[in-house]
């Protein structure tokens, strides 16, 4: 014999509850997808590039492991900063990473003669860095089309903490008086 199944409140409740939950773990996923990277690593494949070679012990200075990304940034005309080349490191011993162009009349990649922004991307989020190129020809410390490129060194800024008033240091400059006192 079937029996009817007739659900009581305390079955509605439990069931309104857990579909709460599931709606609010599905919503939770997509925000954090959507906006847990602040800082987009992907870039335009356009009709020219610079090859910059760096070497992997660089990356491994700053902390860098298997998984990290390394990418060159342009300033785009809203002021913003904007990726046109990465290499996600996977082991090997040098990267040749693309650094792209900007098309004719867009902007989505580097002008000739601009500076690259090097950015890195690791469990700990998005770091921007200093970076020392190779002037010697072939290499070229900016941008330039079907160019190449050498980076030399990577460092995370150091921040001062010599921003305002070096007169209260007297008779230390602020610089002297942080290594004196840290």
């Amino acid at each position: 014999m079937i029996k009817n199944y007739t659900p009581n409140s305390k079955n509605l409740v439990a069931m309104k509850k857990e579909l709460f939950f599931k709606r609010l773990a599905s919503l939770m996923v997509v925000l954090c997808c959507s906006f847990g990277f602040s800082q987009d690593f992907t870039y335009t494949i356009t009709d020219a590039n610079m090859t910059v070679q760096v070497d992997a012990g660089i990356c491994a200075d700053l902390g860098m492991v298997d998984g990290d990304m390394l990418g060159a940034f342009f300033t785009n005309d809203d002021g913003d900063l904007q990726n046109a080349g990465a290499a996600t490191l996977n082991g090997s011993i040098q990267y040749a990473i693309a650094v792209w162009a900007s098309e004719s009349g867009l902007d989505n990649g580097f002008a000739a003669g601009e500076e690259i922004q090097w950015a890195m991307s690791t469990a700990d989020g998005v770091t921007l860095l200093d970076s020392e190129m190779n002037t010697d020809a072939p290499f070229s410390a900016t941008f330039v089309g079907n160019g190449f490129g050498q980076v030399l060194s990577l460092s995370v800024p150091i921040e001062s903490d010599c921003a305002d008033d070096d007169a209260s240091m007297a008779p230390f400059d602020c610089a002297m008086a942080i290594t004196a006192f840290g």
